[in-house]
């Protein structure tokens, strides 16, 4: 115990010691200006607050100075690059409407060509339709003429028959002259037409409005031409249902022809049917009174077909435009 309170003691006395000679705890730093304390409250200086205010006014005017001048050197390189985009733009237009151009006048260099190749190509079309069409007359010409030549044969020899079976019936046979529809005479034919089909023919003329037909066929024992049917405003291709495909016939046809410019004709045309499948004294005993119906009816279009699927309205204009 004696010791404990020696220790005690001696750790007062070092406390003691310590605080009178200065060497305790060590404070906190001093402020820089602790040194120059004034004395009294009196000499204490507080700073200018209109100085303050002044600089403060003074850094705003920079500030303004230096966001204006930066403005200024945004805007002109703004304008600048504005500048800059539109003569590119109108660069690029300059070059886009060149090119257009030089494309326009391809396009209409090769419009021109095809216009002038397609022309070509028509006049040589039209010079070869017009070649087969001459050449097609003058087959059918030729053809028409080996009949009614081959017809004349076949009525010479059964005038000759005639004349040596009765002498005065074949004298008369040989001036046998029949009346046509104008008054007129059908010379070296056996055949006229039957009883009031003059004047029906007279008035079909006059009075046909168009898409209107006479049908004719030859009635060889009673040596006549004689009236089939009649028909008002119907087509070619109704008129061919009603025909027989073996037996040859004469159309008289009056078409209303509507143009595409919008005028409307009506031409008057003799339509020979002449069936493939006819026997050869049919056909010639129906082609030779053709030219004589034809002069006699004053019908200058005068066609042959030969298929009952072609006779139709469009093959009767397709004739008229001067198809072969």
């Amino acid at each position: 115990q004696s010791s404990n309170t020696n220790l005690a003691a001696v750790s007062v006395g070092r406390s003691a010691r310590a605080h009178r000679t200065g060497q305790g705890p060590p404070s906190e730093p001093s402020p820089p200006w602790s040194s120059a304390l004034p004395r009294t409250m009196s000499m204490v200086q507080f700073p200018d607050e209109a100085e303050h205010e002044t600089e403060l006014t003074l850094l705003g005017d920079e500030e303004e100075e230096a966001v204006a001048a930066a403005r200024a050197q945004f805007s002109q390189r703004r304008q600048a690059a504005t500048g800059a985009f539109k003569a590119r733009m109108a660069e690029a237009r300059a070059i886009e409407m060149v090119l257009r151009q030089r494309l326009e006048e391809e396009r209409f260099s090769r419009d021109a060509a095809r216009v002038a190749e397609d022309d070509a190509i028509k006049a040589v079309e039209l010079t070869r339709i017009a070649v087969e069409y001459e050449a097609q007359r003058l087959r059918d010409e030729a053809g028409q003429a080996e009949e009614q030549a081959a017809l004349g044969k076949e009525l010479g020899r059964q005038l000759a028959i005639q004349a040596a079976a009765q002498p005065v019936a074949s004298a008369q046979a040989d001036t046998l002259e029949h009346s046509g529809p104008t008054g007129s005479k059908f010379e070296n034919t056996q055949y006229r037409f039957e009883g009031g089909l003059t004047e029906k023919l007279k008035a079909f003329k006059r009075a046909s409005a168009g898409n209107s037909a006479l049908v004719l066929s030859i009635e060889h024992d009673a040596g006549e031409i004689r009236l089939q049917a009649e028909y008002s405003d119907t087509k070619l291709d109704a008129i061919a249902a009603d025909l027989s495909e073996s037996i040859p016939t004469y159309i008289l046809y009056t078409l209303r022809w509507e143009h595409e410019d919008g005028r409307t004709q009506y031409p008057f045309c003799l339509v020979g049917f002449m069936p493939q499948a006819v026997p050869p004294h049919l056909r010639v005993m129906y082609a030779r009174p053709v030219t004589d119906l034809r002069d006699h009816l004053a019908v200058n279009r005068h066609f042959t077909c030969e298929d009952i699927e072609d006779l139709t309205q469009e093959w009767l204009v397709y004739k008229l435009e001067g198809g072969c």
